[in-house]
This record gives C-alpha cells, structure tokens and sequence, in this order.
C-alpha cells in the first residue's frame, strides 16, 4: 500500500509483448527495463503512473476471469462428485454399500471411524489433549509419562477417556459417507487457483496441479508424467548423434551414415555402432526394398537400397523406375533420422531432481522426473529401482500394475493436489474405491455413472434427461426406486440415514381373529347377482 505495488504477473509471466517488439507504444521498442515490462514501481498511497495502472488492470483482470472460471469449472466438479457418491452409505455389517447393496468398500476408511469425531489430523484421540485438557493434568505431563508421575485412578480415567473417544468415533450404520465425502473434496476445491503451476524448483517440468489436475483424476484422463530413479534414458533418435547424405552412382544409390563419436561420448550414450543398423531394421513402417543391405564400417554405415521394382514385380519405362527409386530413396532420408536407436520413443524429457534433505543413512536420492508415458519399460530398465518407479497417469498404472495400483495412485494425487486444505483421507479412499470397484476405472462422468448404475431415474436427473427417458421406454427398463435421487422424484423415504432399517414389532392379535374374514363388500355383490338371476 505504501511501498511498492511490484511485478504484475499476466499468465505466470511478465508482461508480454502487445504491441511491435514493446508492451505497450510508451516505450521503445525491444525495450527490457522493469517498468517496461509490468513492473509497478509506485504504491498506491503514491499514485499509479499510467502505464503502470494499465499493467494493473491487465494483472487484475486475469484474476477476475480466473475467479469466474475457477467457479464454474468447481461447481460443476462438485455436482458431478455428489452424483456418483449420493448413495453410498454405511451399513450394520460394516461394509459400504450403495443403494442396490453393491459393496464398494468392505469397512468404511482404516478403521470404521468417522471423519466428523476426530481430533487432530484424522485420528480418533489427540493424546496431548486428553491427558493435558479433559483430565486436568499439568501441561509440562505429557503421554509417556504422564503414568510414572500420577495417580492409578488417574491413569484408568485417562485411559477409559481414549476408549470411549474411539468408540464414539465410529461411524454409524445408515451414515450417508458418500454425500459427506463429496462435499469434502468439493467444497476445499472452490479455495483452489485454476492455473497449473510448473513444478517447484525443477526448470521445465510442467506438471498440472490445482483444478485442473482434479478434473483429469476423476475424469479418468491420461496423465503424462511419471517418476524414476537414476538412471533413466530418453529416446535417442538417430539424427543426434550421425549425420545422413545420398549417394548415387551408376547402378543405384545408398545412403551414408556417418556417426559422431564425441556426441555420443558428451552423452553419455551406451551405443555402438551395431545397435543404428539394428535399430533402422526393426523400426515399424520402415519398410527397405529387397536387396537392401547395411554395411557397417568403422564410424560410418552405408544403407544400399534395392531396386524397389524387385517387390512390385511389373515392366515399367526406365524413366518411371528411376522415379519410384528417387521416391524411395528420399522416404528413407526423411525418415531415418527419426529412427529410435536407445531409449524409450514414448518419454518426451528428463529432469534430474536431488532430495533436499538426505535420509537417516544421509544418503542423497536422486529422482528423474519423466515426462511422457512407458512406465513398464522404465522399470525394467537397469540400475532403476523398480520399487520407487511410480507414474500420476492412473490408466496407466491400471494396465501395468493393476487395479490395487490405481486406486493407490488416485488417493496419492487427490492428497498431492489438496495438500494444506487438512481433507481427510477417508474421503480421498472412497472416491478411489467407487472409481474402481467394478475393476475397471470408471470416471466420475455421465459415462462413468451410466456404468456405475442402472437406474433410469437416476441418470435422467443428471444430464441428457429426454435420451434416458427415450431410451428406458423403448426397452421397456425397470426401476427399483432405490437410490436418492429417484426417491426424492417419487416422494419416497431414501435408504440411508434414518431410512437405512425397518421396524418390525408383534400385532398382538388373538389367535381368533387370525381366521379367514369375509370380504368388506363381499354381501353386496352377492344380493346383486341374486338380483339379476331373478330378473
């Protein structure tokens, strides 16, 4: 307010450039200065220059557009969220079910407890507490010895209080956890900035996070980047490390390959000089005409192509051969630069990352960050620690891990992205475990929930209500008035909460009165078929 406004920030960077190579037609052009490019030296107590107040205005714009975004984009998650996870609920056996009594999970978090009765950071009893505020015991006293410094009763007190705490804590049958677990990942979502943010400290690495990186996980959408440990090697296509020319002569024509030695040494590249032909012959689509051979020399190869006219088979003019032959050769030199000698075609790049701080056996582990896909390749790659290898894509962790893998994966990023919100994880592990129950990873999309339920009233009441409806009537579907949402349609009590059991009780009839009764009407029908015979 007094001091100094500072740098306005338009999309993560300084103020680009709007008009010829300057920001704005006040200054000169290719003009680098601060001010020039959005730094606002004055306060507001001062006043704004006008450049500056423009460059506020920009700043202060993207804010407000991000807001309105970032209300739309989380509100719509929130609905989406609340759809999938309305009739989920917790029930006498300790499973938790949804409406049609498919189980979802088969006790409710780690331990039966409820989210709402903790105290702490998501455990039952906050120890310190206990012993410090409910049984007035000196502050100084804490847990561990807080027995070889007071009272038998004291202890038994302290004791029973942890008990009953836990007890308390365990979550009701009829609980509806689902309800309460979308709210809880949806509401800290409305807090979020929509922007992705490049990863901290790590120049280069884009690494979604926010928003955005909620949408994709319960999206189900394919991330692009997983986690290694050294080392790890890129693609090394062959236009790295050799340099590619014709060369025609009399009878044909073949291509030369010389190969830079001191490259592949600054590299650090495990390549030899049979591992290009190799490479060039197994490469998919690379088709070589018959007769094509590869001669390998001291630091060059030479690729001599065949006459293409051997695979077709036909009688052609000596003018039309040359230019199927020239048509060849010059597919081959665009494309053989192209060809994957090492590496892994899928992983597009590499960051190294050192741990800040060493581990107990002060041991520095140092992490390659891999943006791109090939996790299975990564972690059958020598000197790769298999164990620690993860990817944030969950398909594919699925497909190459399992199903166990991607529901661990899906908890991790959720609780990666929402670090600092304090959400518990319970509702993190059921938002995984209906994702993938079925054994598949099933979005929290309208396509997700068509496979996730069968209720016609339900999916209607979500999004494309005159195709559901059409549909279910041409099939003739049935709906068994289960769920919430087609309970609330029907004016019917819902399944959860209170609704969760039924009373019985005895009617206390006589054995008399259990005989079979005459019909309410049953003499009337009987005086008017007597009526009518007569007549």
């Amino acid at each position: 307010m007094v001091a100094a406004v500072g740098q306005q920030s338009i999309g993560g960077k300084r103020v680009v450039d709007g008009f010829q190579d300057r920001t704005l037609p006040h200054f000169p052009k290719a003009a680098r200065q601060p001010p020039a490019k959005g730094f606002v030296k004055n306060s507001f107590f001062t006043g704004l220059a006008p450049t500056e107040f423009i460059f506020h205005a920009m700043s202060g714009r993207e804010g407000l557009v991000d807001t309105a975004v970032k209300t739309a984009e989380t509100g719509y998650m929130s609905r989406r969220l609340m759809k999938s996870l309305e009739d989920v609920s917790s029930n006498y056996d300790n499973t938790v079910r949804n409406s049609s009594s498919g189980i979802v999970r088969f006790q409710y978090g780690d331990g039966k407890l409820d989210p709402v009765d903790m105290e702490g950071k998501a455990n039952p009893v906050n120890f310190e507490r206990t012993d410090t505020a409910d049984l007035r015991l000196p502050i100084e006293l804490n847990v561990a010895n807080a027995i070889a410094n007071i009272s038998r009763r004291a202890s038994d007190e302290f004791i029973r209080l942890c008990l009953t705490k836990y007890k308390r804590s365990i979550v009701q049958p009829g609980h509806a956890v689902g309800a309460v677990g979308a709210q809880s990942i949806g509401e800290p979502g409305t807090q979020m900035t929509l922007k992705a943010f490049h990863f901290a400290g790590v120049t280069g690495m884009s690494i979604t996070q926010g928003v955005p990186c909620i949408k994709e996980i319960i999206n189900a959408f394919q991330g692009d980047q997983h986690t290694g440990y050294l080392p790890y090697r890129k693609e090394t296509p062959t236009r790295h490390i050799a340099y590619l020319e014709d060369v025609w002569y009399g009878e044909g024509c073949y291509l030369n390959m010389r190969v830079d030695q001191s490259t592949i040494q600054k590299l650090a590249l495990d390549v030899t000089m049979n591992d290009i032909p190799r490479a060039i012959k197994r490469t998919k689509g690379l088709k070589l005409p018959d007769g094509s051979t590869i001669k390998t020399f001291a630091n060059h190869f030479s690729v001599y192509i065949g006459d293409p006219e051997n695979a077709t088979k036909r009688s052609r003019s000596v003018k039309a051969k040359e230019e199927g032959y020239f048509v060849v050769v010059q597919n081959l030199k665009r494309n053989i630069p192209d060809v994957v000698i090492k590496g892994y075609p899928q992983a597009t790049r590499a960051v190294i990352k050192k741990d800040d701080k060493p581990n107990a056996n002060s041991i520095e582990e140092v992490a390659l960050l891999v943006e791109g896909y090939g996790l299975l390749a990564c972690m059958n790659t020598e000197g790769i620690d298999g164990t620690k290898t993860r990817t944030n894509s969950v398909m594919e962790m699925k497909d190459v891990l399992g199903i166990e893998a991607a529901r661990k994966t899906i908890i991790s990023e959720i609780n990666e992205v929402t670090k600092g919100m304090d959400i518990d994880p319970r509702h993190m592990q059921l938002l995984a475990d209906v994702m993938t129950c079925k054994g598949k990873i099933l979005g929290i999309t309208r396509h997700g929930l068509a496979k996730m339920r069968d209720s016609v009233l339900q999916l209607a009441s979500f999004e494309k209500t005159p195709d559901h409806l059409f549909d279910a009537a041409f099939h003739m579907k049935k709906d068994r008035i289960e769920g919430v949402s087609e309970c609330i349609i029907m004016g019917q009590s819902m399944s959860i909460g209170t609704g969760a059991f039924k009373v019985v009780r005895t009617l206390g009839l006589e054995e008399e009165q259990l005989g079979k009764r005459a019909p309410l009407f049953g003499g009337c029908f009987e005086a008017m078929k007597n009526v009518a015979t007569a007549a």
